[in-house]
C-alpha cells in the first residue's frame, strides 16, 4: 500500500465485485447540449468501454467529461465517475438483443468527508486515451493521461481512499495514520433498492432493477510474532442507504495488513470429465494450465494445433488472460489413444514445454526429434514443446524403451535444455554413456534424462534406483544445471550418499531426494526421506542457497520432523508434510506436519522471495488447520482443495483456506506471478465449487472440469525513492549518484526526468546510477512491474550549469572493441581490447574513466589521452560479453558523457 503516504497505517480492504453476467459493449463517447447534472446523468447511463485485456486505469479528465467529473474508469461493464463529492457507478441492465442498453445508477457519497480533500491520480501510464468525435478538431481530446491509482487524499482527517485495479476488480482501501478514526468514516448510496449484510458480513447492494453488487467484508489483520492477529473489522447499517465501518481496538504503531482475495476463478472443461493436472504464469500474468481431457467439447480456439479430441483421453494445454475472462489458446494434445500430460513449464518466450504418457502409436512428433516412433507398445513418455501462439510444435519425442516408460515432471535450464524424471520397466531405456546408473536394477527404475534444446538429443540420461522399484515423482534445476529428483522407492538399496539425512530406509515405502551432478555422472548427494510407512513426496522448489523445499505426503506415524516446527505430531490417517533439506542433503532446517483428523496430502508448492513457501493440495478432514482470514473456513465436500502459507522457518501458518464444493475437488498446481498474484488449479467435479461471475467458464459443463483460480495477495508494493546522493549534478552528464529507497529489483529501471540511466543495482535498497545529461531540476523515477516510485522533493535531482571555464569536454568516439588470446608461458590470458578516438571539437580530454558494468562504484582505470587511446582489460572469460563505459576529463575537471562499447566473445 505505498501509494498511502501515511506510515504505519491501517488498511481495509474493500472489494467491489459484480455478482451477475454483464453484456458488453463498446460505444463512443457524445455529449448532447444538457445541464451539467444531465451531462452526467447522461454519462453514467450511455458510457460504455470496456478492455478486457488491458489494465484497470484511472483517465483524467482535460475536457472530455463535465467538469464536476476529475477521473473515470471502466470495467466488468460497470463506468465509475469520481467526482469531488461522490462516485456515479453505472451497471448495464440486462436486455434482449435488440434493446437499447440501459444502466441503473447508484452513487457512493462519503458523508461529511473533509472539503479541503485533494483527489489525484498517481503512477501515470505511458499510455494515453484520445477522443475524436465529431468534424471540428477543436473539440477532439487526445494525450488523456492514464493512472494505476486515484486517491482521495485527506478524505476524512487522517484518512485516504485508494482506488485501484486488482484484475478486472475495482477496490478501494482505507488508509487510516495513527490517531485517526477508522469509525468516522460515513457512506451514503444513492439510486439502490436496499443494503443488507449477508451471513459472512459482505455488504449487498441491491439496485432498482434487481441486480446485486457485493462489497467483500473488510479484514484487517497485524503480525505477532510472525502470525496473524485478526483486528475485529466489520461493516454497520447506519441508515436505511448508509453504512459505516466498526473496527476493534489494534496496535496503531503497527501496520495492518491486507488478506488474500479471490481476484477470479473459472472452470474449464466440455461435458465429460476433464482435469487440470499442472500449471505456469508467465511474467504478464497470463496463467497455462495442461491436463486431461476426454470431452469431445473441450473448448478450444480456431487455429490451435489440435482442435478435436483424438483419442479417448488426450491431454490439453491452454492458455488463460490474465483477468480469466478468455482463452488466448486452448489445445488438445494427443493420438489415437490415451494421452496423459503430467506437467507443464513455459520459457520467456511463451513456448510451453509439456511431458506425460502416451498410449498412443501416433503421438504428434517433429522431424528430427529424439524418437518420432513409440519404442514400446505400452505407455511411453513424451516431450513436447508447444509454439508461445498454441499453434504448432516447435518439437516432439517419445522417450522410452520396449516396456512401460511414464514421464511424472519436467524442468528447463536457462538454455532450454529439458529434464525428466519418471519410471520405466524397460532394460533398453536410452541412457548415455557414462551416465550414474546405466542398467536396470529392479523391477522398475525411476530415471532422470537431459535433453537438448532443439529436442533432437540426450545430452545425458540414467537410470535411478535399487533392486526393487521406484517411481520419479518431481524434478528441478538449479542455476548451476543441477538437477534435483524427487520420488518414491521400496527398494532397500536405493543409492545414498556417505553423511545424507537418511542413509537406511526407515519404512516400507519412502521417499527419495537425489541431487545429480550437471553432466549426470554423479551423486552430489542422495538420501531416504520418511518414517515407518509410506511416504510420498510431489514437490520441489530450490532456493538460492540450494536449500531444497519439499512437500508431500506421508502415512508414517514418526515422520521426521523438528522441535518448532507448526505441527510435530501426526494426526490423521495421512498427513502433509512441508520441510526445508539444507543445501548438502544432511540435515532439516525444518520439517512439519499440515493436516487434521483423516486425509491430507500436499501435492504441489512454490517459494516465495522470502523464504515462505505456498503450498496446494487436498484433505477431507473437517479441521483441517485454517486461519482467520481463510478464503473457505469449512470443508465443504468430500475432499477440497487446500492452499496453504507456511512462514521460513516452518513454525507457523500465515495463511490457510480450503477451497471448493460440494463433491470431489483437488488441486494440484500452483504458481506466483511476481506482481502480488497467487495461482492454483486442478479439478472440480463440484457444481458449486467457487468461480467468479465474470470469469471465462463460471459454471461445471460436465462431470468433472479442470479449474484455475487467480489470489490477489494484497497490492503491489511499487519502488520508493528516499534519498539521492549528490543530488546535483553537471548538464553534461557523467555525475555517480547513489539512490536509497526500498522494493527495487532486478527488473527496475532508471530514469532522470524522462531520460533512461544506466545504472547498477546494488540491492534491494540502494542502486547506483549515471545521469545523463540534462538541464534544469528532474525527479529520479525507479521503474518496475509493479508501478513507478512517486516523486518527492528527496527524489529531485538539480543539473547544475558548466562553470565558466573554455568549453566543455565531449565523448571519446569510434570505439572498438575485441576479445584477443595471450598465452604466455603455460598460462592462457584473454584480454579485451579498446579503442577509441578522441572528440574533435569540445575540451581536449587530459584522461579517461574507463568502467566495466555492472560496476560503477569505482573505475577499473583512468587511462592518460597519449596516443594510442586504448586499454587493455586483462584476465576475462572466453566466452562473456563484457560491456564498457569510457568517460573524458578535461583539465578543467569537466566530464564528458559516458561512451558505451560491448565486447562479445569470438
Amino acid at each position: 500500500m505505498r501509494a498511502c503516504m501515511l506510515s504505519p497505517f491501517t488498511t481495509l480492504k474493500i472489494a467491489l465485485i459484480a455478482l451477475f453476467a454483464t453484456l458488453i459493449t463498446t460505444a463512443f463517447l457524445f455529449i448532447p447540449t444538457q445541464t451539467k447534472e444531465e451531462k452526467l446523468e447522461h454519462l453514467t447511463k450511455n458510457a460504455l468501454v470496456k478492455f478486457l485485456e488491458l489494465p484497470l486505469y484511472f483517465e483524467g479528465n482535460v475536457g472530455q467529461l463535465p467538469s464536476e467529473i476529475k477521473y473515470k474508469t471502466q470495467r466488468l461493464g460497470h463506468s465509475f465517475y469520481f467526482t469531488e463529492q461522490e462516485i456515479a457507478i453505472a451497471v448495464p441492465i440486462a436486455k434482449k438483443s435488440e434493446q437499447k442498453q440501459e444502466f441503473s445508477v447508484l452513487k457512493m457519497e462519503f458523508v461529511k468527508a473533509n472539503q479541503n480533500l485533494n483527489l489525484k491520480g498517481v503512477d501515470e501510464q505511458s499510455c494515453k486515451s484520445h477522443y475524436f468525435i465529431g468534424s471540428n478538431s477543436n473539440q477532439w481530446h487526445i494525450d488523456i493521461p492514464n493512472y494505476t491509482k486515484e486517491i482521495y487524499e485527506n478524505l476524512y482527517t487522517g484518512i485516504d481512499a485508494v482506488f485501484y485495479g486488482n484484475g478486472q476488480v475495482l477496490e478501494y482501501d482505507l488508509c487510516v495514520a495513527p490517531g485517526a478514526d477508522p469509525n468516522e468514516v460515513h457512506v451514503h448510496f444513492e439510486g439502490i433498492k436496499e443494503l443488507t449484510l449477508d451471513k459472512k458480513g459482505n455488504l449487498q447492494i441491491s439496485t432498482p432493477d434487481g441486480q446485486q453488487l457485493l462489497m467483500q467484508k473488510p479484514f484487517v489483520y497485524q503480525i505477532n510474532n510472525e502470525k496473524k492477529a485478526e483486528i475485529p473489522g466489520e461493516f454497520v447499517l447506519l441508515a436505511k442507504n448508509d453504512i459505516g465501518f466498526k473496527i476493534g481496538s489494534y496496535d496503531r504503531s503497527s501496520s495492518l495488513i491486507i488478506d488474500p482475495i479471490l481476484s477470479y476463478s473459472t472452470h474449464l472443461g466440455g461435458s465429460g470429465e476433464d482435469f487440470g493436472v499442472a500449471l505456469a504464469v508467465d511474467t504478464s500474468g497470463n496463467a497455462y494450465i495442461a491436463g486431461l481431457a476426454n470431452s469431445v467439447d473441450f473448448p478450444t480456439t480456431p487455429g490451435a494445433f489440435q482442435e478435436i479430441l483424438t483419442g479417448d483421453i488426450d491431454s490439453f494445454v491452454s492458455k488463460l488472460n490474465a483477468s480469466g475472462t478468455a482463452l488466448i489458446y486452448s489445445t488438445y494434445l494427443g493420438g489415437s489413444l490415451n494421452d496423459l500430460a503430467n506437467e507443464l513449464v513455459i520459457d520467456s518466450s511463451g513456448n510451453a514445454y509439456i511431458t506425460g504418457s502416451t498410449f498412443s502409436p501416433n503421438y504428434p512428433t517433429t522431424p528430427g526429434a529424439f524418437q518420432v516412433s513409440p519404442p514400446g507398445s505400452g505407455a511411453n513418455a513424451f516431450l513436447t514443446k508447444l509454439n508461445a501462439t498454441g499453434s504448432a510444435l516447435i518439437f516432439s519425442t517419445y522417450l522410452g524403451g520396449s516396456g512401460v516408460n511414464q514421464s511424472a515432471s519436467l524442468a528447463i535450464d536457462s538454455a532450454g535444455n529439458s529434464y525428466l524424471t519418471g519410471l520405466t520397466t524397460s532394460a533398453d531405456f536410452p541412457v548415455t554413456p557414462g551416465a550414474f546408473q546405466t542398467t536396470l536394477n529392479g523391477v522398475f527404475n525411476s530415471f532422470i534424462t537431459k535433453f537438448n534444446s532443439t529436442g533432437s538429443a540426450l545430452i545425458y540420461s540414467t537410470y535411478l534406483g535399487g533392486s526393487q522399484a521406484e517411481q520419479g515423482t518431481r524434478i528441478t534445476v538449479d542455476s548451476s544445471n543441477q538437477a534435483y529428483a524427487i520420488g518414491a522407492t521400496l527398494s532397500t538399496d536405493f543409492p545414498v550418499t556417505p553423511g545424507a539425512f537418511q542413509t537406511s530406509k526407515p519404512g516400507a515405502t519412502n521417499g527419495y531426494v537425489t541431487k545429480l551432478n550437471a553432466t549426470g555422472t554423479a551423486l552430489i548427494y542422495s538420501t531416504y526421506l520418511g518414517g515407518n510407512n509410506l511416504d510420498g513426496p510431489s514437490g520441489i522448489a530450490v532456493d538460492s542457497t540450494g536449500n531444497a523445499h519439499i512437500v508431500g505426503f506421508t502415512d508414517s506415524t514418526n515422520f521426521p520432523t523438528t522441535p518448532g516446527a507448526f505441527q510435530t505430531s501426526f494426526l490423521g490417517t495421512r498427513d502433509a508434510f512441508a520441510l526445508k533439506l539444507n543445501a548438502t542433503g544432511t540435515g532439516l532446517i525444518y520439517s512439519t506436519l499440515l493436516g487434521g483428523s483423516t486425509t491430507n496430502q500436499a501435492t504441489s508448492l512454490v517459494l516465495e522471495p522470502s523464504g515462505s513457501i505456498y503450498l496446494v493440495g487436498i484433505t477431507a478432514s473437517p479441521d483441517f488447520p485454517t486461519t482467520p482470514d481463510a478464503f473457505q473456513s469449512t470443508l465443504a465436500g468430500g475432499i477440497d482443495v487446500i492452499l496453504s502459507q507456511l512462514n521460513a522457518e516452518g513454525s507457523a501458518l500465515l495463511y490457510s483456506t480450503y477451497m471448493g464444493g460440494s463433491a470431489d475437488d483437488l488441486g494440484l498446481g500452483i504458481a506466483l506471478d511476481g506482481m502480488g498474484g497467487l495461482y492454483i488449479a486442478g479439478a472440480s467435479a463440484s457444481s458449486n465449487f467457487p468461480t467468479t461471475p465474470d470469469s471465462f467458464q463460471p459454471t461445471l459443463a460436465g462431470s468433472n472440469s479442470a479449474f484455475i483460480a487467480k489470489f490477489r495477495l494484497a497490492a503491489p508494493i511499487v519502488p520508493i525513492v528516499t534519498a539521492i546522493s549528490p543530488n546535483s549534478g553537471s548538464e553534461s552528464g557523467g555525475t555517480v549518484v547513489t539512490i536509497t529507497g526500498s522494493s527495487f529489483t532486478a527488473t527496475s529501471e532508471v530514469f532522470f526526468g524522462s531520460t533512461a540511466a544506466i545504472f547498477e543495482i546494488i540491492s534491494d535498497t540502494e542502486i547506483r546510477a549515471i545521469a545523463p545529461p540534462g538541464m534544469g531540476t528532474v525527479q529520479v523515477v525507479i521503474t518496475g512491474p509493479t508501478g513507478t516510485s512517486e516523486t518527492t522533493p528527496a527524489s529531485a535531482f538539480t543539473y547544475l550549469p558548466e562553470p565558466p571555464q573554455p568549453g566543455k569536454v565531449l565523448p571519446p568516439t569510434h570505439l572498438k572493441g575485441t576479445q584477443k588470446k595471450n598465452r604466455f608461458l603455460s598460462q592462457t590470458d584473454y584480454i579485451n581490447v579498446l579503442k577509441w578516438k578522441a572528440p574533435k571539437q569540445g575540451n581536449p580530454p587530459i584522461s579517461y574513466k574507463i568502467y566495466r558494468l555492472p560496476q560503477l562504484n569505482k573505475a577499473i582505470s583512468v587511462t592518460p589521452a597519449f596516443l594510442p587511446l586504448e586499454f587493455k582489460d586483462h584476465n576475462r572469460k572466453k566466452s562473456k560479453a563484457y560491456t564498457y563505459l569510457i568517460i573524458a576529463v578535461d583539465e578543467f575537471g569537466n566530464v564528458s558523457a559516458p561512451a558505451s562499447i560491448t565486447v562479445k566473445p569470438n
